[in-house]
This record gives structure tokens, sequence and C-alpha cells, in this order.
């Protein structure tokens, strides 16, 4: 592209040469408006591209412009499936999100088994998030095996808010946090609040 910044022209020809982390980075380039114009659907095409690699960042971020509407249609069953595949190769953060999406019936039936289930996944893969969701549901719900009355039960329990509808300091605009201490991920590139 004309007049970027060097940087910006060497990352753009790593992801092009398709090094799934420069695709992830340009991605955030992107979505952030760092050094580049923002702009969700470009950002949206380059974690595509590194999501398509199995890149779990990349994945993550695909579902969260899915579940917000960012640069696509907001949908969050469409969502889902990068959730699922990130937590499968074992992101913590994948993980989390998709708990989230069947304690909330985002994208998938209300299910409170299986939100227990990957926010436990998430926590023992070292998300503190993930842990605070379970210790408030173990201290102010029990877990129902009708999905409809957990729904029932959040609504009278207002003090419930899971903690991801809150502001969150370790997570960037997608979720990201600094995973760079497990084994198997990279250090991401954009730290910024959600």
């Amino acid at each position: 592209m004309k007049n970027e910044p060097p940087e910006i022209v060497q990352l753009r020809k790593r992801a092009e040469a398709g090094d799934a982390d420069a695709q992830y980075e340009l991605g955030c380039k992107y979505y952030n408006g760092d050094g580049v114009g923002r702009d969700y659907a470009e950002a949206l095409k380059w974690y595509r591209k590194a999501a398509a690699q199995g890149h779990n960042s990349g994945l993550c971020d695909v579902a969260y412009c899915y579940r917000n509407g960012h640069g696509v249609k907001q949908d969050y069953a469409k969502a889902i499936p990068c959730y699922q595949q990130a937590a499968n190769q074992g992101c913590p953060t994948g993980a989390y999100w998709l708990a989230f999406a069947y304690e909330h019936g985002q994208g998938v039936k209300p299910d409170m088994e299986k939100a227990k289930h990957w926010y436990e996944v998430s926590r023992d893969r070292g998300d503190s998030d993930a842990a605070e969701v379970l210790k408030r549901l173990g201290q102010n719900r029990r877990l129902f095996r009708n999905s409809v009355d957990a729904r029932l039960v959040s609504r009278v329990l207002p003090e419930t808010t899971p903690v991801a509808l809150r502001p969150r300091s370790v997570r960037s605009h997608s979720h990201r946090e600094n995973t760079s201490h497990i084994a198997g991920f990279s250090s991401r590139p954009s730290r910024s609040l959600w």
C-alpha cells in the first residue's frame, strides 16, 4: 500500500508470504488503526488467514468479530466453531469464550454443564477470569440440568453478572491475554483494554 510505515511494509510482506503470526499481527494493526487506517473488514480478512492455519488468536479474533459485528454481520453461531477449535488446541481464551457462549446461550443452546466444563478447562490453563466465574457460579447458583432454569436465575440474581460483561484489564479488544508463559503460544502484539 502507498505511504505505509516501513514496519507495516515488512509485516505485510511476511503476512502475504503466509506467516500466520504476521497475518494475525497485521489484522491487529487494522483492527486498532495502528500504522494503518482502522478497518474492521481488513482486520477480519487477516485474522481469517491466520485462523485458516490454526492460529489460536486468529481463531479467537475471527470469533470476536462475529460476536460483535466488527467487519461482518453479528452472528454468534459463526463464532462458536472458531472458539471450539481454539479451545481444542489448548487455548484458554477460546475455552473461556466457549464457556461464556454456553452460559448465556450465544450461538448455542444454553447449557450450564458445558459452560462449567469449559470454564474449568480455561481455569486449568491459567485463566484467572474463568476461576472467578467458577467461584461465582459455585457461590451464587447451583448448576442446573435445565438451562432454562439457569437463565431465570441469572435474571433474578443480577449480582452474578459474569466477569466477561464488565471491563477487563487483562483482555484487549478481543479477549486476548498474555499467554507467552504458556508453551506453544506467542506473545500478543496488542494489550489495549477491551
